[in-house]
């Protein structure tokens, strides 16, 4: 573990991001998962607006190659390798967050994303660029996922022309 509790995505107080499906309610001292905890018995959700996208990996699990590259796939994480549960799903690196399977991700295990920070100091004031999610209204960096494949560099470009530059071509900028 990082050394740190995940709280976000441990919140009971509200349903999973786009679901009605609420989280198992997970107290510090239970998150680890080398602590035995029998009664853990979270839900399982996958979105269904995920199923059977290109993007996305299948519902089952089996196959699948992880800490390892997968193909295309970087199944690595940046935090070293992962467990995986009794199904051979992997489990979260961080500990028990209260809910199992995908949620709205596209892939078992790393999701890998970018997040450009374009900064600059304007007299004496730090400024960067940031969107509104359309999502959600918050306000964010601009970026996304990594696709199969794809370099980091090449995606944080990629997604930054997407959602701050509304689709410019990177030969236009």
């Amino acid at each position: 573990m990082l050394g740190h509790l995940h709280k976000t995505c441990r919140d009971t107080s509200k349903p999973y991001t786009k679901s009605e499906v609420f989280r198992f309610a997970v107290p510090d001292e239970k998150v680890p998962w080398n602590v035995q905890w029998d009664e853990y018995k979270p839900a399982e959700y996958n979105s269904d607006k995920i199923k059977g996208k290109e993007w996305a990996d299948p519902e089952a699990v089996k196959g699948l190659k992880f800490n390892q590259i997968d193909g295309k796939l970087n199944r690595k994480s940046h935090t070293g390798d992962y467990k995986l549960d009794e199904s051979g799903a992997p489990l979260n690196p961080e500990g028990r967050t209260g809910l199992r399977g995908r949620g709205v991700l596209g892939r078992w295990g790393p999701n890998h994303a970018t997040d450009p920070l374009i900064s600059r100091l304007n007299n004496g004031k730090l400024q960067y660029i940031a969107i509104e999610r359309s999502d959600t209204g918050q306000w964010a960096l601009p970026g996304g996922m990594i696709d199969a494949g794809e370099e980091p560099l090449k995606a944080a470009k990629r997604e930054f022309t997407e959602e701050a530059l509304d689709s410019v071509p990177a030969d236009e900028m």
